[in-house]
């Protein structure tokens, strides 16, 4: 019994020491205040003061407006996406600001911001260089499509910034097998999913990873940890129940040419976006996998023209 309980301290110990080592690499030097900075001169540069929708942001302005007028969440039936945490994060700034497109891209802007300070958050965790983290922040928060989505009231940006937290907690929480980061893992994904559904994902390679370990018999998860991961999907799942049998069937109007109504038809369907999504996917790790084969290929000697011939494609790829 002596043993075992020293061997219990001790693995204890290490995990402690592993969370400290963890959470060293964030608290060194601060990110925040340069990062706040560079996202206030995009503010006076671009002035977010501007009572009109911008791009489709129109169908979650009016979602959030039919639910301040009904005191519940409602989804336009226009709207494409399941998103009801952000239209209820456009309530509650409306709510106490007034209705205004502009509120509304004030709220995003916020996002925007949390999104870049994750980034950077996470890769200070990771053991990455204070400047190349704070280069990675300012680099995500400057990205032409990040900065003109964070100037509207769409989905993509409160998604993004949701996912960079949630990716943040997934990592501590594979380090430090503690219940409350695996309960803070797991809200964050709940949050993603309810923004955007496919946030799905980033609870799914999570678990994942967390199979591959146990696979590989590296490490065994316990029942709270498991019951920690799947409790905030509970009532997540039991909110999308209730609001799919009392609004479902408004949920989504699509004009009759682009109902899916035959099996022929949804099976076209899927794989054209199937398609889109394995074209759009491939675009954005193009320059990445180019990387890789660069690094590779640099490791060998003689082959120049191989690595010349490797930056043309990523350049005439990713234009």
């Amino acid at each position: 019994m002596a043993r075992l309980s020293c061997a219990v301290t001790c693995a204890r110990a290490r995990r402690l020491d592993a969370v400290a080592r963890f959470l060293n690499g964030v608290r060194r030097r601060p990110l925040f205040l340069p990062l706040a900075l560079i996202f206030f001169a995009t503010l006076v540069l671009v002035s977010p003061v501007a009572d009109f929708p911008l791009n489709d942001d129109w169908v979650y302005g009016k979602s959030v407006q039919m639910s301040l007028d009904q005191g519940r969440i409602v989804i336009h039936p226009f709207s494409m996406t399941f998103a009801p945490l952000h239209i209820a994060w456009g309530a509650a700034w409306t709510a106490i600001f007034g209705f205004s497109y502009t509120v509304l891209r004030a709220s995003t802007l916020v996002w925007a911001l949390a999104g870049a300070y994750a980034v950077a958050w996470g890769l200070r965790a990771l053991g990455v260089t204070w400047r190349v983290a704070l280069f990675a922040g300012a680099l995500t928060l400057l990205n032409p499509l990040y900065l003109n989505l964070s100037y509207t009231f769409m989905t993509d940006v409160p998604f993004a910034a949701w996912s960079a937290v949630a990716g943040f907690f997934c990592l501590r929480a594979l380090r430090s097998e503690r219940t409350a980061d695996i309960l803070a893992a797991a809200a964050c994904c709940v949050g993603v999913a309810l923004v955007r559904q496919f946030g799905v994902l980033i609870a799914a390679a999570y678990v994942a990873v967390l199979a591959l370990a146990w696979l590989r018999k590296r490490r065994q998860p316990a029942v709270t940890h498991v019951a920690a991961f799947l409790l905030p999907w509970v009532p997540a799942a039991a909110y999308a129940y209730a609001y799919a049998r009392r609004d479902g069937d408004s949920s989504l109007i699509l004009p009759d040419e682009q109902a899916a109504t035959g099996f022929l038809r949804q099976a076209s369907v899927f794989f054209e976006d199937a398609a889109l999504w394995c074209g759009s996917t491939g675009a954005v790790l193009l320059p990445l996998l180019v990387a890789l084969a660069y690094a590779a290929v640099a490791r060998r000697r003689g082959r120049g023209w191989i690595r010349i011939a490797l930056t043309f494609a990523a350049m005439v790829g990713y234009v």
